[in-house]
């Protein structure tokens, strides 16, 4: 749900791609976890649908990379505590040099037109929170999966602990109360290909 507010985001052609991808996604692995279609698909069908799942997750490493980079400019914009008298150029590729995967391009500069560095209010110093959503979101959906996907259990801890509490206590504790563990960025990782040992799909 935390991803799909994210994409709405978006810009408007960029929208109608991810919501396709997020449709066929859904459609693909709820026919491919189907028991009942899963015991009697052939290799070929089963080859096919991992084509598709795989192709979700195409150049998912440099947006996952693009997106840390943003975070990083972000919060070293505001971790300044003096006037700035710096070259603006040199102070951005420092700031994400961690997280640059591709040679970049003479003579830019993002910093003046990332509109959530400078627009103040929720967005200052928060940009990380778009991944970390996609961390807490990957790493509870996990839970559903170990215990299976309806588990009763499992949709009752995460109404109790997080849901129905709003905002009344610090969410990282409310989120160890649900998943009995800090989240970790593994089911994340594997969803989207990036892990080792992928996830059985």
């Amino acid at each position: 749900m935390i991803s799909f507010l994210i994409v709405i985001n978006m810009s408007k052609n960029y929208n109608l791609y991810l919501l396709a991808v997020l449709v066929v996604t859904i459609i693909v692995i709820t026919v491919y976890t189907s028991k009942r279609i899963n015991n009697s698909m052939d290799d070929a069908i089963k080859a096919c649908v991992q084509k598709l799942v795989d192709a979700t997750n195409f150049n998912i490493g440099y947006k996952c990379c693009q997106q840390v980079s943003f975070s990083l400019l972000d919060m070293a914009w505001h971790s300044i505590t003096e006037p700035f008298d710096q070259n603006f150029e040199a102070f951005e590729k420092e700031a994400w040099a961690p997280s640059v995967v591709l040679p970049e391009v003479p003579n830019t500069l993002l910093s003046t037109s990332f509109g959530h560095v400078f627009s103040g209010g929720d967005y200052a110093a928060g940009y990380y929170g778009y991944k970390w959503a996609e961390v807490l979101e990957a790493d509870a959906f996990a839970a559903f999966k170990e215990a299976g996907i309806f588990s009763k259990a499992v949709a009752t801890s995460f109404y109790d602990n997080i849901l129905s509490k709003g905002d009344i206590d610090d969410p990282n504790r409310l989120y160890i109360r649900f998943r009995c563990q800090q989240p970790t960025i593994e089911a994340l990782l594997q969803r989207n290909g990036l892990a080792r040992n992928k996830i059985k799909r």
